[in-house]
């Protein structure tokens, strides 16, 4: 295993890979929240596991839809990007796209419960101090599982709502490369107010996954390839 990876174990027969640039990404959601008080640590330190466990379930909701239509056992990546779910084995369009939609999916079965306890919880009842630790780790697993989930569904690569509309456009009649490409061009498209939006705030974050986020857009709409 490379050295700056760890494979911590299988999950329902899925290998999980940690990249130390993960740690470095679960740093920048933790260190700003800190705040002044043993509290508000704790709040930012919950972070660190909500956004593993957010993450991988993620990805395993695409092992197990490709697991289910036959395609193998994969293996889960967690990285500075978030994460990847490394199959094997070409896939048709139908295939492509439920895995695609796998995702999403299982980040809502976490996020849409937390969403109904946040709202629902009264949080004065259980204690200033523990209800509002709560209440931040709450939004927090909302944030990333809810939150993630529909932006995830936006139609740019390397994004889950690029690969549903290439596959989408494949069962069209597109052939691959076609709808790659297809896809890819309508990524750049949506691509653009979202990088005006960026550097207008200055959004420094932002700017960087957008950049990554387009440059395999643009391969996309060149090569016709993800």
């Amino acid at each position: 295993m490379n050295k700056l990876r760890w494979r911590i174990g299988d999950l329902l027969g899925h290998s999980v890979v940690v990249e130390v640039t993960f740690l470095i990404l679960a740093a920048l959601f933790v260190f700003p929240a800190f705040g002044k008080t043993f509290d508000d640590h704790f709040a930012a330190l919950l972070m660190a596991p909500i956004l593993f466990v957010s993450i991988l379930v993620h990805e395993l909701g695409h092992a197990l839809a490709i697991d289910r239509f036959g395609y193998g056992k994969s293996t889960v990546l967690l990285w500075g990007m978030g994460g990847l779910c490394i199959g094997r084995g070409a896939r048709s369009a139908k295939h492509g796209l439920l895995i695609s939609l796998a995702g999403p999916a299982a980040g809502l079965v976490i996020g849409l419960p937390a969403l109904a306890l946040y709202l629902g919880l009264d949080f004065d009842i259980i204690g200033i101090e523990i209800g509002r630790t709560l209440m931040k780790a709450l939004w927090f697993t909302v944030w990333v599982n809810v939150g993630w989930s529909l932006l995830n569904l936006l139609p740019i690569f390397p994004l889950d709502g690029g690969q549903a509309l290439m596959n989408v456009l494949r069962m069209r009649g597109k052939s691959p490369i076609a709808a790659t490409r297809r896809a890819g061009l309508v990524g750049l498209i949506v691509l653009v107010p979202l990088v005006l939006l960026s550097l207008l705030s200055l959004d420094i974050w932002m700017i960087f996954i957008l950049f990554f986020i387009g440059r395999t857009t643009w391969s996309a709409y060149k090569t016709g390839q993800v």
